[in-house]
C-alpha cells in the first residue's frame, strides 16, 4: 500500500491537469487512504521503522496540501493542515529517534524545520537543520546534506548573513553535482 500511495503523492496524472485543484486534491486523497493502510499493517506486524517511514509520508501529505491551501488564500485551512502534519512528522521522528534511524531523523529533522522556517521560526529551524546536517555528514548523504544546506541557505540569506548562505550555496552545490555525477 505504501507503494501505491506514493504514486499517488508524487506523479501526475497526465489526463488531470496540474492547476486543477480538484485533482490534486484527489490524488492526495487517495495517497493518505493508501498510506494510513501501509501505516496500519506497519503497526500490526510491528515494523517501526515502516510505521515511521508511513507516518513521515503522511505528514509529507498534509504539508503539500496546507502549501496548497496557502496559495489558494485559504489560511485557516492551511493552518490546520501544517498542525497534522507536524504532528505525523513528530510522531515519525519520535520512533525514528527511539530505533535509532539516523536516516529517517535526518529526513524527518529537514521536514519540521522546513514547516518552522516558513512559520518564521527562524531559531528552531536553525537547530533542526543544523542537527540534520550534521547527521547527513556524518552518515555521509549527499542528497541529505544537499537537503540540509539549503534549507540552512534560506535561513542565513532571511538572516541577511551573506558569508554562510554562500557557504551552504556552495555546500548545496557541491552535493547536487556530486549526486548528478555518481
Amino acid at each position: 500500500y505504501n507503494n501505491i500511495g506514493f504514486i499517488y503523492d508524487n506523479f501526475v496524472d497526465p489526463t488531470c491537469h496540474s492547476s486543477n485543484e480538484v485533482c490534486f486534491k484527489e490524488r492526495k486523497a487517495k495517497a493518505l487512504d493508501y498510506y494510513f493502510k501501509s501505516l496500519k499493517i506497519r503497526q500490526d506486524i510491528n515494523s517501526r521503522l515502516g510505521e515511521a517511514q508511513s507516518l513521515n509520508n503522511i505528514g509529507g501529505v498534509y504539508s503539500s496540501l496546507a502549501a496548497a491551501e496557502k496559495k489558494a488564500g485559504h489560511i485557516n485551512e492551511h493552518n490546520q493542515l501544517i498542525k497534522k502534519a507536524l504532528e505525523y512528522y513528530e510522531k515519525g521522528l519520535e520512533i525514528q529517534e527511539y530505533i535509532n534511524d539516523k536516516v529517517g531523523i535526518s529526513t524527518s529533522l529537514n521536514n519540521i524545520g522546513a514547516i518552522s522556517l516558513n512559520q518564521g521560526k527562524i531559531n528552531e529551524a536553525m537547530q533542526l537543520s543544523k542537527r540534520s546536517l550534521q547527521i547527513s555528514k556524518e552518515l555521509g548523504y549527499p542528497s541529505h546534506i544537499m537537503v540540509s544546506a539549503s534549507s540552512l541557505k534560506r535561513i542565513y540569506q532571511k538572516q541577511n548573513k551573506y558569508k554562510e548562505t554562500l557557504d551552504m550555496y556552495e555546500l548545496e552545490i557541491q552535493m547536487r553535482d556530486s549526486i548528478s555525477n555518481s
